[in-house]
């Protein structure tokens, strides 16, 4: 385009097909040679001027122009000559004698026009012939070019595409592996990192049922002073939809902007996929108005079925684990049981009249460690205070599980206590190895019992 119009731009002005430059070339000449001729001269037209001055604008005319401009140059040169001086017929020549000398001259402008100005005509179409293959390569380059800068716009668009896809990928793939935890906390973590990565969502909660409606007790992105509701009657619209009726809601549908009010964009029931026992809903209150597509919605179903069916599992596992006895993982006894063998054994003790003394083992630092890392810890700890134990001591899991641990000692006093711990002390430093210096243990003594000397 930017070539076609450059050779528009450039092509010469024209006069019923005739150059106007060369127009004006052949005016000037003529009028100064016939100014020179008339105040120079005698005033005949350079007659007997051999070779004739009209020779060079009719030579350099159609050298210049072509044919048409130099046969018009050698018209003008003979009007220039003949017109108004025209010689007498001498005696001594006879009428085609003199007709031939008065247009022999002429007759040779026109034919040099024409021969001269036809090979330049030639030369110019093969120039402009040139000229419009020049045009046609340059605009196939720029097309080229301009395919080649696509392409290549669209290779790093979607380069950067595959890239996004694959973190995104990997992104989802991990927040669904932290969302399959055993226990509740664990998922309701899990989950936040799940419902970010797949709805990217600006601010989202999620509720649990209570005995008069639900709770907000996971809120994500909410600021201090959000007009959201925090607690949510059984008698409230939303709760009779979302948990009542299980039906997902979504802004975009009339009814269910009724419904929603200024409350959210989606809502949804977190219940069992099985049994169909429903434990609370998630509730996005802020997401992007070009990110609420069909296939959001879609994904916000699968989400509240995903984590609804998680939360299922961690409650079976922590209602079963509370009961149990021993913990398979540290192969200690559970903190379920600590309680009641605590008080039995206190009780015992006051009533047979025994030393009973309590070692609670911990450590801190978990803020710098890895999970991983924290979990290698508490498994080392469980490990040796199993292993420093007499058979009548007791060893349990404490709160938080895999963090603390209580130990029972009967019939033992404060100093045999003090013993035990300088030996865990020294037997859990050099398990723990290159992190011990990561990792501060702590030892609280605890007089249950203390035995009435007589």
């Amino acid at each position: 385009m930017t070539t076609q119009v450059r050779a528009e731009e450039e092509a010469p002005r024209e006069l019923l097909g005739l150059r106007v430059s060369a127009l004006v070339e052949m005016a000037i000449f003529f009028a100064i040679a016939l100014a020179i001729d008339r105040f120079a001269f005698e005033g005949d037209r350079f007659r007997d001027v051999a070779p004739h001055p009209f020779w060079a604008v009719v030579v350099l005319i159609s050298l210049q122009y072509g044919t048409n401009e130099g046969l018009l140059a050698a018209i003008a040169s003979s009007a220039a000559l003949l017109i108004g001086n025209i010689p007498p017929q001498p005696l001594t020549l006879d009428l085609f004698a003199y007709l031939f000398e008065l247009s022999k001259t002429p007759l040779m402008w026109a034919a040099t026009g024409l021969v001269v100005g036809e090979l330049r005509s030639r030369h110019l179409r093969e120039r402009a012939d040139l000229r419009h293959r020049l045009a046609e390569a340059e605009h196939q380059a720029q097309v080229i070019t301009a395919a080649y800068e696509g392409m290549s716009t669209a290779k790093d668009e979607l380069e950067a595409r595959i890239a996004g896809q694959f973190r995104t990928l990997l992104t989802v793939f991990r927040a669904a592996m932290a969302v399959e935890r055993l226990d509740v906390a664990g998922v309701f973590e899990g989950a936040q990192a799940l419902v970010t990565a797949i709805l990217n969502p600006e601010k989202f909660s999620i509720w649990l049922l209570r005995e008069d409606g639900m709770e907000a007790t996971h809120p994500f992105g909410w600021k201090e002073n959000e007009v959201f509701k925090r607690t949510i009657a059984d008698d409230h619209l939303l709760y009779r939809r979302a948990i009542a009726e299980r039906t997902l809601l979504c802004v975009a549908r009339p009814n269910d902007e009724k419904v929603l009010g200024k409350e959210g964009v989606l809502a949804g029931p977190l219940q069992d996929p099985e049994t169909g026992e429903v434990y609370g809903m998630l509730k996005v209150e802020s997401l992007g108005l070009l990110d609420l597509t069909p296939a959001t919605i879609e994904n916000f179903h699968l989400l509240c079925d995903w984590i609804g069916s998680n939360l299922a599992i961690a409650k079976r596992y922590e209602d079963a684990a509370h009961d149990r006895i021993l913990d398979p993982e540290a192969g200690l006894l559970s903190a379920q049981l600590f309680d009641r063998q605590k008080e039995f054994l206190t009780k015992l003790a006051e009533r047979v009249d025994f030393d009973l003394t309590m070692i609670i083992v911990g450590f801190e630092g978990e803020g710098e460690l890895t999970r991983d890392e924290a979990l290698s810890v508490g498994k080392i700890v469980a490990v040796s205070v199993g292993q420093w134990l007499r058979e009548t001591d007791l060893a349990f899991q404490w709160l938080p599980v895999g963090r603390r641990f209580a130990v029972l000692l009967p019939a033992t006093n404060s100093a045999g206590a003090r013993l035990v711990i300088r030996k865990l002390k020294d037997d859990i430093s050099m398990r723990l190895n290159i992190m011990a210096d990561r990792v501060r243990l702590t030892f609280e003594l605890q007089e249950l019992h203390r035995r009435e000397r007589r």
